[in-house]
């Protein structure tokens, strides 16, 4: 998984390079759930606008676009979830959204009182 900008989604196991290369956030299928676990907990909501898939079996790209945003809506965001796929397995996942939102949304919970 790529995950863009410098926040604490893309710091969850290693620190942010940045840059114009795709800069793997997230290795694995534990740090993988690891993120969507998190993405579930917080409350965050994903609507999907559209799915486009092409390609092969052995070469499959799909591209999601789609709104997310949190349950009191101080957080919302567009964004596209482009993945790649082999036989049914996935082997990239890189999301594309505005950076500044998330990096805000963090801002804000963490000045927020417990």
């Amino acid at each position: 998984l790529c995950f863009p900008g410098d926040n604490s989604w893309a710091r969850m196991f290693r620190p942010v390079v940045k840059g114009t290369k795709r800069h793997v956030t997230h290795r694995g299928v534990d740090e993988c759930r690891a993120f969507a676990e998190r993405f579930a907990a917080q409350g965050l909501h994903l609507e999907v606008e559209d799915i486009l898939v092409n390609g092969p079996p052995w070469r499959t790209r799909v591209a999601v676009r789609a709104h997310d945003s949190d349950p009191d809506r101080t957080y919302t965001n567009r964004a596209v979830a482009w993945l790649e796929l082999r036989w049914g397995r996935l082997v990239a996942w890189e999301d594309y959204e505005d950076t500044e939102r998330v990096a805000a949304w963090d801002r804000a919970r963490e000045s927020a009182p417990a």
